[in-house]
Protein backbone atom coordinates (compact mmCIF):
# COMPACT_ATOMS: atom_id res chain seq x y z
CA UNK A 1 0.00 0.00 0.00
CA UNK A 2 1.16 3.22 -0.79
CA UNK A 3 2.51 5.63 1.72
CA UNK A 4 0.19 9.00 1.50
CA UNK A 5 1.76 12.23 1.63
CA UNK A 6 1.11 15.13 4.10
CA UNK A 7 2.35 19.01 3.87
CA UNK A 8 2.30 20.93 6.49
CA UNK A 9 4.17 24.24 6.47
CA UNK A 10 4.66 24.15 2.40
CA UNK A 11 3.08 26.53 0.57
CA UNK A 12 -0.37 25.54 -1.42
CA UNK A 13 1.20 26.88 -4.59
CA UNK A 14 3.93 24.94 -3.98
CA UNK A 15 1.99 21.81 -3.49
CA UNK A 16 -0.03 21.94 -6.64
CA UNK A 17 3.76 21.77 -8.39
CA UNK A 18 4.29 18.93 -6.17
CA UNK A 19 1.54 17.28 -7.12
CA UNK A 20 1.61 18.59 -10.60
CA UNK A 21 5.22 16.70 -11.34
CA UNK A 22 3.94 13.56 -9.34
CA UNK A 23 1.13 13.31 -11.72
CA UNK A 24 3.94 14.09 -14.49
CA UNK A 25 5.70 10.83 -13.37
CA UNK A 26 2.76 8.71 -12.55
CA UNK A 27 2.86 8.65 -9.39
CA UNK A 28 -0.42 10.56 -8.02
CA UNK A 29 -1.69 9.57 -4.58
CA UNK A 30 -4.89 8.52 -3.98
CA UNK A 31 -5.22 10.74 -0.87
CA UNK A 32 -3.02 13.89 0.27
CA UNK A 33 -3.29 15.69 3.67
CA UNK A 34 -2.40 19.36 3.37
CA UNK A 35 -1.97 21.78 6.30
CA UNK A 36 -2.49 25.48 5.16
CA UNK A 37 -3.05 29.02 6.69
CA UNK A 38 -5.17 30.40 3.91
CA UNK A 39 -8.84 28.86 3.07
CA UNK A 40 -9.21 30.31 0.11
CA UNK A 41 -5.67 28.62 -1.45
CA UNK A 42 -6.70 25.18 -0.28
CA UNK A 43 -10.39 25.47 -1.30
CA UNK A 44 -9.02 26.17 -4.61
CA UNK A 45 -6.50 23.68 -4.67
CA UNK A 46 -9.00 21.11 -3.91
CA UNK A 47 -11.25 22.38 -6.87
CA UNK A 48 -8.16 21.65 -8.98
CA UNK A 49 -7.57 18.38 -7.66
CA UNK A 50 -11.29 17.53 -7.49
CA UNK A 51 -11.60 14.12 -9.58
CA UNK A 52 -7.84 13.59 -9.08
CA UNK A 53 -6.95 12.71 -5.67
CA UNK A 54 -9.21 13.28 -2.78
CA UNK A 55 -7.52 16.16 -0.82
CA UNK A 56 -8.10 16.44 2.52
CA UNK A 57 -7.34 20.15 4.18
CA UNK A 58 -6.67 21.72 7.40
CA UNK A 59 -6.14 25.55 8.46
CA UNK A 60 -4.02 25.98 10.92
CA UNK A 61 -3.19 30.07 11.85
CA UNK A 62 0.42 29.59 11.79
CA UNK A 63 3.41 26.91 11.70
CA UNK A 64 5.58 26.15 14.18
CA UNK A 65 6.52 23.41 17.06
CA UNK A 66 3.00 24.32 19.37
CA UNK A 67 1.40 23.89 15.99
CA UNK A 68 2.85 19.83 15.67
CA UNK A 69 0.53 18.35 18.31
CA UNK A 70 -2.57 19.35 16.66
CA UNK A 71 -1.54 18.45 13.58
CA UNK A 72 -0.73 15.30 14.25
CA UNK A 73 -4.30 15.06 16.23
CA UNK A 74 -5.95 15.99 13.08
CA UNK A 75 -4.03 13.53 10.69
CA UNK A 76 -4.43 10.14 12.88
CA UNK A 77 -8.22 11.11 12.69
CA UNK A 78 -8.51 11.95 8.90
CA UNK A 79 -6.59 8.30 8.55
CA UNK A 80 -3.34 9.22 8.01
CA UNK A 81 -1.12 7.08 10.68
CA UNK A 82 2.53 7.46 11.46
CA UNK A 83 3.17 4.10 9.47
CA UNK A 84 1.58 4.89 6.39
CA UNK A 85 2.04 8.57 5.64
CA UNK A 86 5.02 11.08 4.51
CA UNK A 87 5.26 14.51 6.00
CA UNK A 88 6.57 17.07 3.20
CA UNK A 89 7.28 19.95 5.65
CA UNK A 90 8.64 23.34 5.32
CA UNK A 91 10.10 23.64 8.74
CA UNK A 92 12.71 21.04 10.69
CA UNK A 93 10.51 18.80 12.45
CA UNK A 94 12.40 15.70 13.20
CA UNK A 95 12.62 16.36 16.71
CA UNK A 96 8.42 17.13 17.12
CA UNK A 97 7.98 13.62 14.78
CA UNK A 98 9.09 10.99 16.50
CA UNK A 99 7.96 7.29 14.99
CA UNK A 100 6.92 8.99 11.15
CA UNK A 101 8.71 8.81 8.30
CA UNK A 102 9.68 12.27 7.18
CA UNK A 103 12.40 12.43 4.15
CA UNK A 104 11.47 15.47 2.68
CA UNK A 105 12.12 18.05 5.02
CA UNK A 106 13.05 21.13 5.32
CA UNK A 107 11.42 22.11 2.02
CA UNK A 108 12.41 26.11 1.70
CA UNK A 109 14.52 26.50 -1.55
CA UNK A 110 13.54 23.26 -2.93
CA UNK A 111 12.41 23.27 -5.99
CA UNK A 112 8.98 21.10 -6.64
CA UNK A 113 10.90 18.60 -9.40
CA UNK A 114 13.12 17.70 -6.85
CA UNK A 115 10.65 17.44 -4.21
CA UNK A 116 8.10 15.26 -6.27
CA UNK A 117 11.59 13.16 -6.95
CA UNK A 118 12.25 12.86 -3.47
CA UNK A 119 8.05 11.66 -2.67
CA UNK A 120 8.34 9.05 -5.09
CA UNK A 121 10.64 7.04 -3.44
CA UNK A 122 9.50 8.15 0.06
CA UNK A 123 5.76 7.16 -0.90
CA UNK A 124 6.39 3.47 -1.44
CA UNK A 125 6.16 1.22 0.89
CA UNK A 126 8.82 0.60 3.35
Amino acid sequence: MQRLPVFYGVPESEVDEVLDRLLDRGCVPTRCLVFGTRMDLLGALCRQWDGQIKLVVAMLPFFDAEMVEPALTIAEREGFLPEGSVWVSGFNLVDQLHGIKLDVQPTAGRAPEDLASLLVGSLDPA
